[in-house]
């Protein structure tokens, strides 16, 4: 059965909690740290975890306020929530 990279991973990570292997954190590449969902995971999973990111990844300190901007045209599609 084909699965993702992320998704091997995380199937590590299910499999060496299920066999209570203890170990400190968790550490992976950008390639990992890039995906929020990935880490996201492994914190509901009660690890602590350490991901490298890219150079060009935005990171907000607080959470940001999203809003659509006003359309200016009839041009394109509709935005949308």
């Amino acid at each position: 059965m084909f699965k993702t990279k992320i998704g091997l991973a995380e199937n590590i990570l299910e499999q060496q909690k299920k066999n209570a292997i203890k170990f400190d954190f968790v550490t992976a590449d950008g390639y990992y740290g890039n995906d929020v969902d990935f880490a996201r995971r492994i914190d509901s999973m009660g690890y602590l975890y350490m991901l490298d990111i890219h150079s060009d990844q935005e990171i907000y300190l607080e959470k940001p306020d999203l809003f659509l901007l006003e359309r200016k045209s009839a041009r394109g599609r509709e935005p949308k929530d």
